[in-house]
C-alpha cells in the first residue's frame, strides 16, 4: 500500500486490487498460513509494522489471515464522525480556476 494518500481511500483501493490478485492466484485453495504470508508480503513494510503491533483476544488466531485482514481494515477505516464528514462535504466550494471535473472528483473523494 502507498503511504501518500488518505489511509481509508488507500485501503479501499488496495483491498480491491488485492481481491483481484487473490482471485487470479486462486488463493482460496491455499492454507491460511500461506494466505497470511502473501497478505503480509503484498501489503508492504509499513503495514507489516502496524500488523506486528496489533493485540489479539484469546479467541482470535493471529495466524488466520481473515482475522489479520479484519484488524487492518479496522485500523485503516477507523470510526468516522458522520456529522463532521457532512460538514466538510457541505463546506466544499469550487475554487476559482478549478475545473468542474476536478471539483466533482474532489466531492466524490469526500463521500
Amino acid at each position: 500500500m502507498e503511504e501518500t494518500a488518505r489511509l481509508d481511500d488507500n485501503w479501499r483501493l488496495w483491498r480491491t486490487q488485492y481481491g483481484d490478485f487473490r482471485t487470479l492466484a486462486a488463493m482460496n485453495s491455499k492454507s491460511s498460513p500461506a494466505q497470511l504470508a502473501l497478505f503480509r508480503h503484498t501489503i508492504g513494510p509499513a503495514a507489516v509494522r502496524v500488523i506486528n503491533g496489533f493485540t489479539y483476544c484469546p479467541d482470535e488466531d493471529r495466524g488466520d489471515w481473515q482475522v489479520v485482514k479484519t484488524k487492518v481494515e479496522q485500523y485503516c477505516l477507523g470510526e468516522s464522525n458522520e456529522t463532521y464528514e457532512r460538514y466538510i462535504f457541505n463546506q466544499r466550494r469550487q475554487q476559482h480556476g478549478e475545473s468542474l471535473d476536478a471539483f466533482v472528483l474532489s466531492l466524490t473523494s469526500l463521500l
